[in-house]
């Protein structure tokens, strides 16, 4: 089997992840990342695939330039986001790998951003989904989560919601020190989808 032809698994796999989860909670499934229903495609859909081994080398380029930080980390990070996949999340490769999650109504929620080549780990923007979801607690309990599970880190939220991120004194935690305990943050990351899935059933049911 390709190259090509794994990721296309890999995508079918995490929209599925992504479906079972919001089905599990009730919320209708009208969201899609991608749409699969045209045998032509749009344009913009053929230029995605057209980069499917564009972006898969991307993500390979990014995990090879962790090595820089740690010879283990990359392998470590792929292993987590294969896990995290499993469970219907998606890794989202620009400049940096970002950890998202699917949430009708909004844009995508980010879980964490990996800092390429530093392998630090940003945790903004997820206060600024919990506002636009209705309810910044949610994400704000997300932020402590994870601080909870560096000892010494605190919730910088001396910005704007978007910018309000954990820290470990004073710089953005490595993310080899929370991969110790990445059974710990799955859970944590699967708590807090949940939650915003269950905040955005409620205002599709008041809407």
């Amino acid at each position: 089997m390709s190259s090509i032809d794994l990721q296309k698994w890999a995508n079918i796999a995490t929209i599925i992840g992504t479906v079972i989860a919001l089905v599990g909670i009730g919320v209708p499934v009208m969201i899609w990342r991608k749409s699969h229903s045209s045998k032509t495609g749009t344009s913009e859909e053929k230029s995605s695939s057209n980069k499917t081994s564009e972006d898969k080398l991307s993500y390979e380029k990014a995990l090879a330039e962790l090595s820089k930080v740690d010879a283990d980390l990359p392998h470590k990070l792929r292993l987590f986001i294969n896990r995290c996949k499993r469970e219907g999340f998606f890794e989202d490769v620009k400049k940096t790998i970002m950890i998202k999650a699917e949430v009708p109504g909004i844009p995508a929620v980010n879980f964490g951003t990996i800092g390429i080549p530093d392998g630090k780990l940003d945790t903004n923007y997820i206060a600024e989904s919990g506002d636009k979801v209705g309810n910044r607690d949610i994400a704000v309990k997300y932020l402590q989560g994870i601080a909870n599970l560096l000892e010494g880190a605190i919730i910088d939220s001396s910005g704007k919601p978007w910018t309000w991120r954990v820290r470990l004194h004073g710089d953005l935690p490595p993310l080899s020190k929370l991969l110790e305990k990445e059974d710990e943050w799955l859970e944590l990351m699967k708590e807090t989808r949940s939650a915003f899935l269950n905040m955005a059933r409620l205002r599709t049911q008041n809407s």
